[in-house]
């Protein structure tokens, strides 16, 4: 299982189920992110205006903000802000990041420098057969745009 975002302005769809799934027997159709942020109203903005992901269910309650953004078929990105996700939020661990297959990360590093993204790494042509930019979300945490080039790379792979 692949996916690609098509341009942006779609939502943008994680790779790592696929890769997931290729090494091991566990059905990784829906993959669900969950990030507990320290600034609710600010990571919202960064996943819904930065990186277009459309956001599916929103919420506010005793227990926090809330809201669960669209990352392709059968994938979801949660975020969690205080009361709740100040109980359990830390800085994102040391090693985790998340990655974003896109069509053209060229066009995508353009338009989140228009939109005023800091990009953490430029576009890299990786030798595993992929290019790929870094930028960081509010809280810290690693966020990969990556562009397939190798039509031979793992994640074509089930």
């Amino acid at each position: 299982m692949h996916s690609t975002l098509a341009k942006p302005g779609t939502p943008a769809i994680s790779r790592l189920a696929g890769s997931i799934a290729s090494f091991c027997d566990v059905d990784t159709s829906r993959l669900n992110v969950a990030i507990n942020v320290a600034d609710f109203k600010s990571s919202l903005a960064f996943y819904r205006d930065k990186l277009d992901m459309r956001v599916l269910k929103e919420w506010d309650g005793e227990a926090g903000p809330g809201a669960i953004l669209g990352a392709g078929r059968g994938r979801s990105v949660e975020l969690f802000g205080p009361p709740y996700g100040a109980r359990s939020f830390k800085q994102p661990a040391s090693g985790v990041e998340m990655a974003f297959d896109v069509e053209d990360v060229n066009e995508w590093a353009q338009i989140l420098t228009d939109r005023g993204v800091p990009i953490a790494r430029e576009v890299l042509d990786n030798p595993w057969g992929d290019r790929s930019l870094g930028l960081d979300d509010p809280d810290g945490l690693r966020i990969w745009l990556v562009e397939i080039t190798d039509p031979n790379h793992l994640a074509h792979s089930d």
